[in-house]
């Protein structure tokens, strides 16, 4: 699918891939616990 003539060339570059997503992941997971607990209405007890 990358144009790689070998299979374990792709295989080297797929990593980054899924780092930058574990990282966009945590960021997005932050931002939105984040606003939840800015939402969260006191429990009255």
């Amino acid at each position: 699918m990358l144009g790689h003539s070998d299979p374990k060339m792709t295989l080297r570059y797929t990593h980054v891939a899924d780092r930058d997503v574990a990282a966009a992941a945590e960021r997005i997971g932050k931002v939105i616990q984040a606003a939840m607990a800015s939402r969260r209405m006191p429990s009255g007890d």
